[in-house]
């Protein structure tokens, strides 16, 4: 959404309007806010003010209100762009979804989100290989729970299976290791338990972390088997 859609920007887009007043907006740098019948009609950059040729006093057709209408939503989308990449990596979906939320038309959006794949801000496969890279760091998952995740942030299939095989290459970790490692680590807490229990317990944890029914089994029984007491 421009400024121009607020209520006091004042008139339609087709009625006889006049620039009053054109100076510097401090965001984004180099950008102008242009003040039509004395009300910020937009924000756009410095070099759209210089190609439309706008000068305090002129006329402004409804045409050159509406492509300065366009070219603040295009701006004001990528500038929000920006900040949200800053802030952390995310995916070509969920960007998209950002900025409809905010407000920005569907063609400012678009444009944006090429804008920032061109700039390499914005790639797929590295958002998805440095978010499981994360996971197995931090929290680690099975593949089936990965892969869900990544296809709710609306990375598409082939690259989600790929980061996915890298991630685990690169940490030279198998599933069945992994599980092993997180049902040794959770087996202490369930220290005490009646052994079916405890064992329905460790299943049932390793399974909502998306691990294949064979490997869980086996990580469970190993886990039970080296626990103190048993």
């Amino acid at each position: 959404m421009t400024l121009a859609d607020r209520p006091e920007a004042g008139g339609s887009l087709e009625a006889g309007r006049h620039i009053t007043r054109i100076e510097s907006s401090p965001r984004p740098s180099g950008a102008r806010a242009v003040f039509v019948d004395g009300v910020l009609f937009c924000v756009v950059p410095g070099e759209t003010v210089a190609r439309l040729d706008l000068e305090v006093g002129a006329r402004v057709s409804p045409q050159t209100l509406r492509e300065l209408e366009a070219t603040a939503s295009q701006a004001g989308a990528l500038e929000a762009a920006f900040r949200l990449l800053a802030y952390r990596a995310r995916s070509r979906i969920e960007l998209e979804r950002r900025l409809r939320r905010s407000g920005y038309p569907a063609p400012a959006v678009d444009a944006a989100v090429v804008r920032c794949m061109e700039l390499g801000y914005l790639d797929d496969r590295s958002f998805a290989l440095a978010y499981v890279r994360d996971r197995l760091k931090l929290r680690p998952r099975g593949r089936r729970v990965l892969a869900a995740e990544l296809c709710r942030k609306g990375v598409e299939q082939e690259d989600a299976a790929a980061a996915i095989e890298m991630a685990f290459a690169e940490a030279d970790l198998g599933e069945a290791e992994l599980a092993h490692q997180l049902a040794q680590k959770r087996v202490h807490s369930l220290a005490g338990l009646a052994q079916p229990v405890a064992r329905r317990r460790l299943t049932a944890y390793l399974a909502r972390r998306g691990f294949p029914p064979a490997i869980i089994r086996e990580a469970v029984l190993q886990a039970i088997a080296d626990s103190p007491g048993d």
